[in-house]
């Protein structure tokens, strides 16, 4: 609908003599325009391809079991209470922001 609008306003600025473009410079103007409403038709078909469950699925319990062995992990590497809570928390939360993102 956007698409439609903007091609209207061109051509009255054209027919008002707004704009006096050459034709060929006009046509690839147009040209363009359509290619953009090409691409952005190719990306909504993008969106509705669905996630294969089992890639899901497979990447849920590999972060649990990151969620589960990162404490560990930090709470031997470092010492004291701050710094493995800090870093696992800053480490788990960004693997499942990136997670509930994408």
């Amino acid at each position: 609908m956007v698409h439609h609008w903007v091609q209207e306003v061109i051509v009255e600025a054209i027919t008002s003599g707004v704009l006096s473009i050459p034709p060929p410079l006009l046509t690839v103007v147009f040209q363009e325009l359509g290619h953009g409403m090409v691409m952005y038709q190719e990306g909504l078909q993008l969106t509705r391809v669905k996630f294969p469950f089992p890639y899901t699925t497979t990447m849920v319990l590999l972060l649990l079991m990151v969620s589960c062995i990162t404490p560990v992990a930090f709470c031997t590497w470092t010492t004291g209470y701050v710094w493995p809570i800090l870093f696992t928390f800053l480490s788990i939360f960004g693997f499942w922001a990136m997670h509930f993102t994408a």
